[in-house]
């Protein structure tokens, strides 16, 4: 486990240094859990995805999400800890930029978490578009409060209506983009002049 440490160097560096802007140090070495380590991705929480050992079969594979165990902890690997469920080997994670929602795509399904440590819970999920073609999500972005899904076929708008009375989310989904929709209308209507 590495993280980068920016250079103590003023703004004016020099190109002469043989001192890096950034450079790693290393926290040590994180026992993970489902496995054998193949993906990692970055956020508020660690995610590290997993296959089972003797096979590299991302199906059968796994992610667990990782959290420092409390915040004056030493920056060691050993100081950080798993949380929430194992989930299926993810094709993306995103979080939003207050780092309290997270995206988490696997195949066609959508799904949406909480952080408030030490609880990381599903708020709500849905599914990709189900007229995509090719199935497979390519990228995900929270902007303004809504989560933007693209595939190679389409983009999916999806609004999260909070109810904090009651703690729960529920989802407008919206296909802004696809291959069905047409470029031209169905009839066009033309008007001849009489003059």
């Amino acid at each position: 486990l590495k993280h980068l440490i920016e250079s103590k160097e003023n703004s004016s560096y020099k190109r002469n240094s043989s001192q890096a802007a950034a450079t790693p140090k290393v926290l040590g070495e994180l026992a993970v859990r489902g496995g054998i380590p193949i993906k990692v991705f970055g956020g508020p929480l660690l995610c590290v995805a997993c296959t089972p050992k003797y096979t590299d079969d991302r199906a059968k594979g796994s992610a667990f999400f990782y959290i420092k165990r409390n915040s004056e902890a030493v920056d060691g690997a050993e100081a950080y800890t798993t949380i929430g469920p194992s989930f299926p080997f993810p094709d993306l994670v995103e979080w939003n930029d207050d780092g309290d929602l997270c995206c988490i795509c696997v195949g066609t399904r959508i799904g949406v978490y909480a952080l408030h440590p030490p609880e990381f819970k599903l708020l709500t999920s849905t599914l990709l578009a189900p007229n995509e073609i090719d199935r497979k999500i390519l990228s995900a972005k929270f902007i303004h409060g809504a989560l933007y899904v693209a595939s190679r076929g389409s983009v999916q708008c999806i609004f999260l209506n909070n109810s904090n009375a009651e703690r729960t989310f529920s989802i407008d989904s919206y296909v802004l983009s696809s291959y069905e929709t047409p470029i031209f209308p169905k009839c066009t209507i033309s008007r001849a002049d009489n003059n």
